[in-house]
């Protein structure tokens, strides 16, 4: 009764609000055009597997276990869905999926048309994109379903009083392969069976995109014999603190690569900054500029490996953006107050190579001391402590899937 009546009919009004909003807003029109494409017929000499990422941050996360079932199973063809156009748009680039569509509405019918198509031998969902319809249908047809990189915590609508119905359905899922052991305990806590504890995958993508070729001149010949900041996916409220202090560091390089990259934005943070700044599509950076702005995006990943040091943006907003990026080449890591939503920058703060900064003094303090040479060594060292902990969650992923494919 509740999965009829509030679950399935919660659905119909979200998909009704996407085709009012697609009449003024580009991203609700490019969610439902996608879904107007053409199935490809599934090829008959392979078996299908279904990957599926809600967006752009959990298909990073999940690539690694993706490309690991692909090395392992190189006959099998994988189908991989979205569920928004920024996980859809990016994941055209050199990914190992045979077929990538845009997850069809939910509803009864897609979803039986979903797994009659492809009749995959095995569903993976990365983090927590919970379809119950999907989930059921599949379930009913026999096909295995696991989620992986699984973050829970009891505060959950799930787990409360009035969530029954909903854990109901979601105890169908066949194997849950989770972050840490706080959510394995909830899990079973609740009667969860094929309950596992894997670690982070998006560790180990981190480490993989290092290895990654990259170069961008700019950046680096800006950044070459200097002590320089990285100001990584900075909102205004970073940027205004950097404005206020940049005068008592005449020799630091700043490199600002804002969230926000409209002309307007970009001339913003160009006026309230006390010196001279050098836009990154102008080319070759002036010797007497020691303010660079990236005004494109794709670059960010890449370029902290010639910095001295970064302030990631969004930790006084709703939530601080990623922070391990930066602490992959071994950087100290700054970031305002908002960073519980993710666990690693407490983890960094506990290690030593994290710092929470809650004012303009707290930044300050920061920079001078990550100007001396030694200090960044020593978090270089913390960081890769980090890192040689949380390594190998795509290892035992993987293995616990292909366990579960076995099985099936």
């Amino acid at each position: 009764m509740g999965y009829h009546l509030f679950y399935r009919s919660g659905i119909a009004l979200y998909h009704l609000f996407i085709r009012i909003a697609a009449l003024w807003s580009p991203k609700a029109k490019a969610w439902l055009e996608g879904r107007k494409t053409v199935w490809p017929t599934p090829p008959a000499d392979k078996k299908n597997v279904w990957f599926h990422a809600s967006s752009l941050g959990e298909f990073e996360q999940g690539r690694p276990v993706m490309e690991a079932w692909k090395k392992a199973r190189p006959n099998d063809h994988i189908v991989l869905s979205f569920f928004s156009p920024s996980g859809f748009a990016i994941s055209l680039q050199n990914i190992p999926a045979d077929t990538i569509m845009y997850l069809p509405e939910e509803n009864i019918v897609n979803a039986r048309k979903w797994i009659a198509h492809w009749q995959p031998v095995q569903a993976i969902f990365f983090k927590y994109d919970f379809w119950l319809t999907y989930i059921r249908e599949a379930e009913k047809a026999g096909v295995p379903v696991a989620f992986t990189s699984v973050l829970l915590n009891p505060s959950k609508f799930m787990f409360q009083w009035y969530g029954k119905w909903y854990l109901k359905q979601l105890r169908k899922v066949s194997q849950w392969i989770c972050h840490d052991k706080d959510t394995a305990d909830l899990l079973h806590t609740h009667e969860f069976k094929g309950v596992s504890i894997a670690g982070d995958t998006r560790i180990d993508r981190v480490k993989e995109r290092m290895r990654e070729t990259f170069h961008d001149h700019t950046v680096e010949a800006f950044c070459r014999n200097s002590v320089s900041l990285m100001m990584g996916s900075s909102w205004q409220h970073e940027e205004r603190m950097i404005s206020k202090i940049i005068q008592e560091f005449p020799d630091l390089k700043i490199v600002i690569a804002p969230h926000d990259i409209s002309a307007a934005h970009i001339r913003e943070i160009q006026e309230q900054l006390p010196t001279k700044t050098h836009l990154w599509s102008k080319g070759e950076v002036p010797n007497d500029c020691r303010v660079l702005i990236i005004d494109t995006i794709g670059l960010l990943s890449g370029i902290y490996r010639y910095a001295s040091m970064a302030f990631i943006g969004g930790g006084f907003g709703k939530s601080v953006h990623n922070t391990l990026e930066p602490a992959a080449y071994g950087l100290a890591v700054a970031f305002g107050p908002n960073h519980q939503k993710f666990r690693e920058p407490s983890e960094m703060i506990d290690l030593g190579f994290g710092h929470c900064v809650n004012t303009v003094d707290d930044l300050q303090e920061f920079i001078q001391k990550y100007r001396n040479s030694t200090e960044r060594e020593n978090a270089k060292k913390k960081s890769e402590l980090f890192f040689n902990k949380h390594a190998g969650a795509t290892e035992k992923t993987i293995q616990t899937l292909l366990e579960l494919h076995r099985k099936s």
